[in-house]
């Protein structure tokens, strides 16, 4: 009899220990236990020559690891049951709500019984969403350990869709600064099928749902066709697409859908996509002879293009400085941007005439950049060179001034210059050039900070033209 209590005792105590060495959670005290080994590559202490040192955790499938004793399913994974152990203090997930986000934009919450948006995917195609979760007056609450609160997803037909938790979201970009601020959760849904179906989140905690939200619909559309040209995606090619495309080439943004931009698939959108739509839609077709070569023109203050042959279209990149102002030629398409001290520019015909006149500039300028384009979308080798006509002084920038105002003059042939100021009283007040000049524009500087505030006159003179102009400066 004795012997059957020492052995009850000892199966006991065997027991005992064996629950216990699950529950020790750090090396040293399981390796005193002289029952209990420390496994380092689960980070878990088991029963000392326990088969579960064969059953890793990770190699699992879900309905293998929830049956298991010794594992936890976690979204899509499974993990050790005694990951969870750095949680214990963790207080429950307190949540009456949620936020889904797309591309940056709210698509879609719940919250405590309302229900707003709609959650909607193309088949054959991944959508990225973000994930918030919201407190009961309605804010954000932060997601400081994320892994003690794992999500799980439950969707009621997988053969719609499937849903793909994204780790290390950190380092994704949904376009939205916010996500990153306060730890968005992402995710991912995948259309598989055309129809609807419902899926839920759940919030885990210690192995159990700390929250589960309402059914989240989702719809699967017929998978997204891209047509070339048909920018605004409403299945009609017009005038409104080529304002769209001509918007993205001045404003230098990237469109979410590049195949409806990129018409020529180049890899570029600039004024050739912009011919070829223009072309499409008007249904044009030039009989002249397209050119082969073009030069820019610098007229005075007038800014030309002109060729052997037909040109349709160019594209202009400027640098300039605060007092650039520009008036477009009036054509098809015409239209510029302006960010900082550049401007962009798009001028296309309507097929019926070449183009010739650009633009009439003030100011100085530089051309950074230049695509010149045919009827067909071939780019036009293109030269730049100055064509000046007259002698005169163009408009002074800045006026009125203070104290100095730059005078731009030019000259159409070599000659004899001079260029003074004088005061209203027909005095000479200064002489800002005096000799001979080859045929070019020039700018010149005043410095009038010894001069008192009114009205001078500039006088420019060659050998039989002379050009005036009344110039103020304010103190």
């Amino acid at each position: 009899m004795y012997q059957y209590y020492k052995f009850i005792i000892g199966f006991c105590m065997f027991a005992f220990t064996y629950a216990n060495c699950f529950e020790i959670n750090n090396q040293i005290d399981c390796q005193e236990n002289e029952l209990c080994e420390w496994h380092a590559d689960e980070m878990a202490c088991e029963e000392a020559g326990d088969d579960h040192d064969h059953e890793h955790c990770d190699e699992l499938a879900e309905s293998e690891c929830e049956a298991s004793d010794h594992c936890e399913w976690h979204v899509d994974h499974c993990e050790d049951a005694h990951g969870d152990s750095d949680c214990d203090d963790t207080d429950h997930f307190n949540t009456d709500g949620l936020i889904l986000e797309s591309h940056g934009s709210e698509i879609y919450s719940q919250f405590q019984g309302l229900i707003e948006g709609s959650v909607e995917v193309h088949m054959n195609e991944a959508e990225d969403f973000s994930l918030h979760f919201l407190d009961s007056s309605g804010n954000e609450i932060e997601v400081t350990d994320a892994d003690c609160y794992p999500l799980s997803f439950n969707v009621t037909d997988p053969s719609i869709i499937s849903i793909t938790m994204e780790e290390g979201h950190d380092d994704h970009d949904h376009g939205d600064d916010h996500d990153n601020e306060h730890g968005a959760l992402s995710f991912e849904i995948n259309g598989l099928a055309v129809g609807s179906t419902t899926f839920t989140i759940s919030i885990m905690h210690q192995g159990h749902a700390d929250y589960t939200s309402m059914p989240i619909l989702v719809t699967v559309h017929e998978e997204e066709t891209c047509v070339a040209g048909d920018t605004n995606i409403d299945g009609i090619l017009n005038i409104v697409d080529v304002v769209n495309l001509v918007t993205i080439i001045i404003d230098a943004d990237q469109p979410e859908e590049e195949c409806a931009y990129d018409l020529n698939e180049d890899g570029i959108i600039n004024v050739v996509d912009v011919i070829w739509l223009v072309n499409h839609i008007l249904n044009s077709n030039s009989r002249l002879i397209n050119a082969t070569h073009s030069n820019i023109v610098y007229t005075d203050n007038k800014l030309s293009v002109n060729g052997n042959g037909f040109i349709q279209g160019i594209q202009m990149t400027l640098s300039h400085a605060s007092d650039f102002s520009i008036e477009l030629a009036d054509e098809y398409i015409a239209e510029y941007a302006s960010h900082d001290n550049n401007t962009t520019l798009v001028i296309v015909t309507d097929g019926s005439k070449s183009l010739s006149e650009i633009a009439r500039i003030s100011g100085e300028y530089t051309i950074d950049s230049v695509i010149v384009v045919d009827s067909n979308g071939t780019i036009i080798p293109t030269q730049q060179e100055t064509e000046i006509t007259t002698f005169e002084l163009n408009s002074a920038y800045p006026n009125p001034f203070n104290p100095t105002t730059n005078i731009v003059l030019s000259v159409s042939e070599t000659s004899y210059i001079s260029v003074k100021i004088y005061n209203l009283a027909g005095q000479e007040i200064a002489t800002l050039a005096d000799g001979v000049m080859n045929a070019n524009t020039y700018t010149l500087t005043w410095d009038a900070s010894t001069m008192s505030s009114g009205v001078y006159l500039v006088r420019a003179e060659s050998f039989n033209q002379i050009s005036t102009q009344k110039i103020m400066l304010i103190k």
